[in-house]
Parts: C-alpha cells; sequence; structure tokens
C-alpha cells in the first residue's frame, strides 16, 4: 500500500506542475509548451503574443558565432515580411534591421532576442513586432500594384500569342522576357508560375529556330522555326555573323556582324569588315546578347539551358571573296624618300604591303625601277618595259616629313599617297588619300624603316577594301 501511495503522490505533482505551466503560459498551446521544454527554448519563439494591432514575425538563424548568426535570424525575419506583403524587401531593409533592430515604414521593432549555444555552431532567435495598419496599408497598395502587373503580363502574353501566329518569333521572344521582368515583381507561387510559363515558350521556340541557307542565293540564310523546306520562314531574329580577320600588324581575330531576319525570314551576309580572310569559313548563329533582352532576370539554369539551344543551331559557311578588280595579280611600286626628297634605296613599305596582301591571295611583282620624278615618267618607263603580268598598278610615294630627337631615341615622321591604277589607260581605280606613319628607333636607321613599315601596314589596311569584296 505504501509502494501505491508513493506512485500517486509523484503522479500528483506531475499533473499539478503542469496544471500551474497552463496557467501560467496562458494560452500557449500544450505542443509549445512541450517543444520549449524540450528544446530549452522560449515559449515566444513558438508562439509570440502580441496585441491586435501588431503583427509578430520570429526569425531564426544559426551560424559559427553569434554575430552570423544574427544575420541570418534578420534575413529570416525580413524574408517572412516579404511573403506577408508579396514583394522582397530583403534588400531594401537589411541594413537598417541589422543596424538599428528595427524597420521604420513598419514601426517595426526587434523586441526580444534569445542565444543559444551548441557545440558547433549558435542558434539566434529575434522577435519582431511590427505595425499592423502600416504593414498591410503597404500591402494593400502591393495588391493594387500586382493586379496591375498581372494585367500587363496578359496584354504581353496575347500580344506573344499574336506574334507566333504571324510568325513574328523575334518579337514573342521580346514579350516572353518582358513578362520575365514583370513575374520578377511577384513574390510567390504567382509570379513563379508566370516565370516558369514565360521560360518554357521561350525555350519552345529557342528548339525550333534552325538556320538554313537559301538555295541559289549567295550568303543569304532563311531563319524557319524547324528544318523542313515548307517550315514558316520567321521575322525578328537577330543572328551574328563571326568571322576571321587580321589587324595592320598581321595578327588574327574574330570580329562579328549582327544582322535580323526580314519578313520574309530572309538574313543576308554583308562583311563590313574589309580585314576578312581571303578564304576561308564564317559561323552564323542566333544572337544571344539581343535575344536573351532580359537575361538578368532569368535563372542560371534555364539562361544555360536557352544558350545551349541557341548555341546548337550555329551553322559553318565556307567562303571565298571575289577580287573587285577581276585579278589578284598586281604590279606594284613604292618610293620611299628623303627629307630633302630624294628617293632612297631602302623599299621597307613596299615589302611590308606585299607581304600582308600576300595573305589575302594577291601575287605581286615589284616594278619599283620604273620611279621616276615625275609620274608620266614612271607610266612611260612601264609602258615601255611591258607591264606584261598584269595591268594593275599600285603605285605610291611616301617620304620623311620631320625628324624628333627624344630621351632615349629618334622619332621619325612620314607621309605619303598610294594609289591604284589600270596601266593601259592610267585611270585611276581608288586612293588611299594622305596617310600619316611614325616610327622611332634608337638611330635614324632604325626610325626611319619603323616608319617606314608602319606606313605600309597602313596603307594595306586601307587598299584591302578597293580590291576585295
Amino acid at each position: 500500500m505504501r509502494r501505491g501511495n508513493g506512485i500517486f503522490h509523484h503522479t500528483f505533482w506531475i499533473l499539478l506542475i503542469f496544471f500551474l505551466l497552463l496557467i501560467f503560459s496562458g494560452c500557449s498551446s500544450i505542443q509549445s509548451i512541450i517543444r520549449s521544454s524540450i528544446e530549452d527554448t522560449p515559449i515566444w519563439v513558438f508562439e509570440p503574443r502580441v496585441s491586435k494591432e501588431r503583427i509578430p514575425f520570429v526569425g531564426t538563424g544559426t551560424g559559427t558565432d553569434v554575430r552570423s548568426a544574427r544575420v541570418h535570424a534578420y534575413e529570416s525575419v525580413l524574408s517572412q515580411l516579404s511573403d506577408y506583403l508579396g514583394k522582397d524587401v530583403m534588400n531594401t531593409y537589411i541594413a537598417q534591421l541589422s543596424q538599428r533592430n528595427a524597420i521604420d515604414a513598419y514601426n517595426l521593432n526587434i523586441t526580444r532576442e534569445y542565444v543559444k549555444e551548441g557545440i558547433e555552431s549558435v542558434t539566434v532567435h529575434l522577435l519582431a513586432v511590427a505595425d499592423r495598419s502600416a504593414v498591410e496599408a503597404d500591402r494593400s497598395e502591393l495588391l493594387v500594384e500586382i493586379e496591375k502587373t498581372k494585367a500587363k503580363i496578359s496584354a504581353l502574353q496575347a500580344s506573344a500569342g499574336t506574334a507566333l501566329r504571324e510568325n513574328r518569333d523575334g518579337d514573342a521572344v521580346s514579350d516572353y522576357f518582358s513578362i520575365i521582368a514583370l513575374a520578377s515583381t511577384i513574390v510567390g507561387s504567382q509570379g513563379d508560375d508566370y516565370y516558369d510559363s514565360a521560360v518554357g515558350n521561350i525555350i519552345s521556340i529557342a528548339e525550333k529556330i534552325t538556320i538554313v541557307p537559301v538555295e541559289g542565293l549567295s550568303d543569304a540564310f532563311y531563319v524557319q522555326r524547324g528544318s523542313k523546306a515548307i517550315a514558316p520562314k520567321v521575322e525578328g531574329i537577330p543572328l551574328i555573323f563571326s568571322i576571321k580577320v587580321k589587324d595592320a600588324m598581321n595578327n588574327g581575330y574574330t570580329d562579328t556582324i549582327t544582322s535580323t531576319s526580314d519578313g520574309d525570314g530572309i538574313v543576308r551576309f554583308i562583311n563590313t569588315n574589309s580585314s576578312m580572310l581571303y578564304k576561308g569559313t564564317y559561323q552564323v548563329s542566333l544572337d544571344a546578347g539581343r535575344l536573351l533582352s532580359e537575361v538578368a532576370f532569368l535563372r542560371e539554369a534555364d539562361r544555360t539551358r536557352i544558350e545551349d539551344l541557341i548555341s546548337s543551331s550555329t551553322i559553318s559557311v565556307p567562303y571565298t571573296r571575289t577580287y573587285t578588280l577581276g585579278t589578284n595579280r598586281l604590279l606594284v611600286a613604292l618610293g620611299e624618300y628623303s627629307i630633302r626628297g630624294s628617293l632612297l634605296e631602302s623599299r621597307t613599305a613596299e615589302a611590308i604591303l606585299t607581304e600582308y596582301l600576300s595573305g589575302y591571295g594577291f601575287a605581286f611583282s615589284s616594278v619599283h625601277d620604273s620611279i621616276r620624278e615625275d609620274d608620266e615618267d614612271f607610266f612611260a618607263e612601264l609602258t615601255r618595259g611591258g607591264a606584261g603580268s598584269s595591268d594593275i598598278v599600285l603605285y605610291g610615294k611616301v617620304g620623311v616629313v620631320a625628324f624628333t630627337t627624344l630621351s632615349d631615341s629618334l622619332s621619325v615622321k612620314v607621309a605619303g599617297e598610294m594609289s591604284i591604277y589600270r596601266v593601259s589607260d592610267q585611270q585611276l581605280l581608288g586612293t588611299t588619300g594622305m596617310v600619316n606613319a611614325v616610327g622611332r628607333g634608337k638611330d635614324q636607321e632604325s626610325a626611319l624603316s619603323d616608319a617606314f613599315a608602319m606606313y605600309g601596314r597602313e596603307i594595306a589596311a586601307l587598299l584591302k577594301r578597293f580590291l576585295l569584296t
């Protein structure tokens, strides 16, 4: 009997303590009381109690120290506030909240903090209490803005649908990117749904777009929806042409030329860089830079997926440029003159010129020995000697303008003009106009050589536009 009475008294005290906990905890739920006791955490973490005029947000953060854990707790508060408002206020208020434990716009204050240190981490709980009327007012204004945004999205969806029916896929993609930008202003599942739908439509378009050469038209391409010949031709798709070129120093690099498909879905490649290599291949692809107009709003995985689809549509096109004058065999004579006007024995500029243009398929025969003081005498000598191999001559003169002594070297300025003539009738076919070049060297000889070499590079780059299409 004594053993039974002991059990009875023990149970009685447990029930009494539990009853008192219920009394002192007000209306807190039994689950919260038990959880608070088990986790050794204040009950307000699980059931914050404030007046009807206030709204509580409990932020919880874990870190390696109190400071990092508190920052995560601030972020937790702002994440909950963002969800309640329907807009992201994290970046707007994180500095104010972490510095002052308050947000003025919502009369929000951190009223309680609890720090729990573990073996390897620290957990911080924060109770933030905001003014309900201020929060609800902002929320109401936002709901009005969201409705306006949804109306804009609906209009863009309709516009994109019309564009697709009219084969204006480029305009449709632009509309869908505008939807993505608007969707980013709507926090929550609605914004995500609009985003996912728009991205799905862009991917669907990118999966179908193909680039096909136009039969019978050189350097012309269809942009179409699908690979079959009867596939719809689409308008407003930006393309980029990647070409291999050489600069004046004979170094190779890649240049790009852009265009957009017209109403017939056709894009023509028109070379605007005279330094494009004489022969090779160029790449034709969708222009990701212009097509992904709102790439900043894309998630990384979606951006990668769309860019991969864009890259997969790239085609390579072999080409050979044509010679404007109908021949690649040319005569050349480029005289170099001293500051006193006398013809020098050097042929540096001529050598650089022919070396550079030879890379574009030109073959040269030098008629430097025919150079005379008077141009008429040069052509007379050229005619008497028999041009033979070509009726086209590159003829010019370059002379020293000035020497300048520098602290550690000598600078030389040269100037001249190079022209293209038909030998048979001495007709002028093109000219570089007056071109200046500057060279440097430790002495006069090296400075002159550098200046004439620079001049040769400059006029070679200019002459290409007359010689190649």
